[in-house]
């Protein structure tokens, strides 16, 4: 509800109720009868709020076929500001971006098309047999290409679809692509560069890890298949959190099938990671909400737990992270929470036995983690920053540099084609680091 003072807050009046729960508001500095109010969409008044005057500025889903002229859903922030000339603009802070306005909000622009590094990004994924595509899951922003033969500082995105995607997975030797929507809402694109998805599959289940937002996925190996891991739900549709393996078909119409492990991993609070190698497509890794981290040597058939070893558990909406060697047998580290206990730990036995790796990591919380081709790195996306591995000292570092932005690092990609890590940020974009200018 809209109230106003006219004496400093000592008496307020009722106006009216604007039609919305009010996340942010905005008064103009030169008109004080000219009111903004904000939260999934926005309204405004020109009379003071009083009654019925307020006007629709437009609903959220017309953001999606005009992102130029219309306000993105969720608007936390609006403020006027005058020029020293004596005109007036708002700017009105949303999930989608930035916008101005010149009139009250009687139309609006986004200023945040181009050049503005702002999106809030989940994962990345460089596309390994060819280098003018890159791959980003957003939120808000829906699913991402970019073309890579863009050479300007700030490389422009295309939003393949709308909403909010959090996993990507490539397969079919990287021909075909897998993006999820919270709560295992799966698109099959048969063609990895294809403008629209294949297929829609939901996991079934009613118990989905990490609070129904981001279930772990994984790639299966030989990559030559057209397949990938995700973890949570129940083929049957009732209760339990299993392993699944979801296979695609390449030809029309492109269904997508689920096979379901038997073991299941609900009583460890669900799968909230998943890890596989091309060293040894017999063995998957498992990590679980509670903590607990378990390995199969037989194709999933049979899980041992790790015993005597409780690792870190999983942020907020967000699961851990497993990296499985591809050159070393039985070499796993696994990373999660990490601030009342080490967030990253490293296993030489395939998950018998499990060592803290922390020396130079500061406590936080490791959201991804990726080799370099020979495996003598390690990238990190953390809470802290972008860290670095390396293997033979034994030792992590910092990657922040002068201009490398304050936000979490979600994702992390090494791009074999260009010898760069893409660092997925929440908030500032992706930021590259260029191993190639090293010295």
């Amino acid at each position: 509800k809209l109230y106003i003072s006219m004496d400093l807050g000592l008496n307020w009046t009722y106006r009216s109720a604007p039609l919305t729960n009010g996340y942010s508001l905005s008064v103009s500095q030169t008109k004080a009868q000219n009111v903004q109010v904000g939260s999934l969409n926005a309204f405004y008044s020109i009379n003071g709020g009083i009654g019925s005057s307020w006007t629709l500025v437009n609903d959220w889903s017309e953001y999606y076929g005009s992102p130029s002229t219309k306000l993105h859903a969720d608007l936390y922030a609006m403020a006027s500001f005058k020029r020293t000339n004596g005109t007036e603009f708002t700017i009105i802070n949303s999930d989608g971006g930035c916008y101005r306005s010149d009139d009250s909000l009687a139309s609006v622009a986004n200023i945040s098309l181009t050049g503005l590094r702002n999106a809030e990004y989940y994962d990345v994924k460089s596309d390994p047999l060819d280098a003018a595509y890159l791959y980003a899951a957003s939120q808000d922003q829906g699913f991402q290409r970019a073309s890579l033969a863009d050479n300007s500082s700030v490389i422009d995105f295309a939003q393949v679809t709308s909403g909010d995607y959090v996993k990507l997975q490539l397969s079919r030797s990287s021909l075909s692509l897998w993006s999820e929507f919270p709560g295992g809402q799966i698109y099959y694109y048969n063609d990895s560069h294809g403008a629209l998805s294949n297929f829609d599959f939901t996991v079934p289940g009613t118990y989905k890890p990490n609070y129904g937002w981001q279930l772990p996925t994984a790639p299966v190996y030989p990559s030559t298949n057209n397949q990938i891991f995700i973890g949570g739900g129940n083929t049957s549709g009732g209760d339990g959190s299993h392993l699944m393996k979801l296979t695609a078909a390449t030809t029309s119409p492109y269904n997508v099938t689920a096979t379901q492990y038997l073991y299941d991993f609900k009583p460890n609070s669900g799968v909230t990671a998943i890890g596989s190698t091309s060293l040894n497509t017999s063995k998957i890794y498992v990590a679980t909400g509670d903590g607990s981290f378990f390995y199969s040597n037989d194709s999933g058939t049979t899980w041992t737990k790790t015993a005597n070893f409780s690792g870190p558990p999983p942020p907020f909406l967000l699961g851990t992270a497993i990296l499985a060697s591809k050159n070393t047998a039985g070499l796993v580290f696994f990373g999660g929470s990490g601030y009342s206990n080490p967030s990253v730990y490293k296993s030489t036995d395939g998950g018998i036995t499990f060592t803290a790796v922390t020396s130079g990591l500061p406590s936080t919380l490791v959201y991804d983690m990726v080799y370099n081709p020979n495996e003598t790195l390690i990238f990190a996306g953390t809470e802290a920053g972008p860290y670095v591995y390396v293997v033979s000292a034994n030792l992590w570092y910092p990657l922040t540099g002068t201009t490398t932005p304050a936000v979490p690092y979600i994702a992390c990609d090494y791009d074999v084609l260009r010898s760069k890590v893409h660092f997925a940020t929440y908030g500032r974009g992706i930021w590259d680091f260029d191993i190639t200018l090293q010295p």
